[in-house]
């Protein structure tokens, strides 16, 4: 094989495993319309522009004529190849997927990495046994060393999705919450690496141990970049998440032991709404501004609901007041005495959460779509826990099965499903969501404890 055709088919192999790695990774991607002929475009496009890198990569390495494999300037034309390579990875996620930049740019570090590996494992192989060399200078083509060479690449793709597979279906998720410092620093040690491939493919044949060093270097900063995206991410995403989940709950505690404490007010204005009574019927007369006032806690006690649960009923009664105040019909349906094993906090991040959502979505439709159904009963030996609201379009869902934020300012949003979620789990219950019927539900089934 001549050296400008291997030359050429090297470049097209990298792009190829690139692509490869790229539909591995945007597996969870939203695509773009016409996906498959955007696919099939950027794939013939990208091919063909890894030939055009290759021959113009060679014909600058022939200029500089035969001392230049010997020199810095191999290496160059090596490092700028395969930067270009990269970049045209990046373009093929572009054109294919809907996705921010900073989404497609974390996919296309990972890919270029693991491709980098399959390429380092193969040509250490090579060394090896070099028999089983293929796409290198002075190698022959052979079935045994094509079969090696396939191989080599299947097995470390298998081998990261078998170690990375959970984290890469969720990838997603873990980019869009990546701090741009974490992308940065992994782009950096992609150029380190890159830099230790280029010059080590100088030593190939030279100096086979210092080559193998080299490209052990180049395999190790590839896996702690996939180590960074994928577990240390995940493992950060975690603990935020805890922290945030945390956070919520002690601010609805410290909202709900407030609204306690105003309800307790109109209860002490209703127990002397009695005793102004009692003085009118003797006297017949009354303070107006203060019948006003009383007049205004009597409206405002009559939203009270009674469950049986002190707790729920503190929930309840804050979320019927926003309700009666924005045309929201809210019904409830519960039990409360079931929930006695859930303790303040809980009653208070997991119903406030839940009612929130809905009351959140239903205050933006007509006035007769405006309905919030909660219900807490017992079935056999379970305890279920229902919300339901109206709800138009199609539920999308992540991943780990939650619904995706329609806001374009997350903040906290997303964290109260997953505080109703671990509370669930907490106490061995069952948490779904689904859309049936133009609803949105809301459903737990805890185990009933006596």
């Amino acid at each position: 094989m001549s050296g400008k055709l291997l030359f050429i088919l090297m470049r097209v192999a990298v792009i190829f495993w690139i692509l490869v790695a790229n539909g591995m990774l945007a597996v969870s991607y939203d695509r773009k319309k016409f996906f498959l002929l955007r696919w099939m475009f950027s794939l013939f496009a990208a091919l063909g522009l890894s030939v055009a890198i290759g021959i113009g990569g060679y014909n600058l390495l022939h200029l500089f004529g035969t001392s230049a494999r010997e020199g810095f300037i191999f290496p160059l034309i090596n490092l700028g190849s395969h930067f270009l390579l990269c970049l045209l990875g990046f373009l093929h996620l572009f054109v294919c997927y809907r996705e921010k930049s900073s989404v497609i740019v974390y996919a296309g570090i990972a890919s270029y990495s693991i491709q980098n590996v399959g390429t380092l494992v193969t040509n250490i192989v090579g060394i090896i046994n070099p028999s089983l060399k293929f796409l290198t200078f002075g190698s022959a083509v052979t079935v045994q060393s094509f079969v090696a060479w396939l191989l080599s690449y299947v097995c470390v793709y298998l081998l990261v999705w078998l170690v990375f597979g959970k984290s890469i279906r969720l990838a997603k998720e873990n980019a869009a919450l990546n701090s741009k410092t974490t992308i940065v620093l992994s782009a950096v040690i992609v150029f380190v690496a890159l830099i230790a491939r280029s010059i080590g493919s100088s030593y190939h044949s030279e100096s086979p141990l210092l080559f193998i060093l080299l490209s052990l270097c180049d395999i190790a900063c590839c896996v702690l970049v996939l180590y960074i995206q994928f577990l240390l991410t995940k493992e950060m995403l975690g603990r935020k998440e805890k922290e945030a989940i945390l956070h919520m709950q002690e601010l609805r505690l410290a909202q709900y032991e407030m609204t306690k404490e105003h309800i307790e007010i109109i209860n002490l204005k209703c127990h002397d709404l009695k005793h102004q009574l009692l003085a009118l019927r003797k006297s017949g007369e009354i303070d107006r501004d203060y019948l006003d006032q009383l007049a205004d806690s009597v409206n405002i006690y009559d939203s009270m609901i009674k469950t049986g649960n002190a707790s729920l009923d503190v929930v309840i009664t804050d979320k019927n007041l926003y309700c009666k105040q924005n045309d929201v019909k809210m019904t409830v349906m519960a039990d409360g005495e079931k929930l006695s094993f859930l303790s303040d906090s809980e009653i208070y991040s997991l119903f406030g959460n839940a009612l929130d959502n809905a009351i959140e979505y239903v205050v933006k439709l007509p006035p007769e779509k405006r309905v919030v159904k909660l219900s807490v009963s017992a079935q056999g030996n379970m305890v279920a826990v229902s919300v339901r609201n109206y709800f138009e379009g199609a539920l999308k869902l992540t991943e780990s099965g939650l619904p995706q934020t329609t806001k374009e300012k997350s903040g906290y949003h997303g964290y109260g499903i997953r505080s109703i979620q671990k509370i669930a789990e907490r106490h061995g219950g069952l948490f779904s969501v689904k859309a049936e019927n133009n609803q949105f539900v809301l459903g737990i089934l805890f185990p009933a404890k006596r």
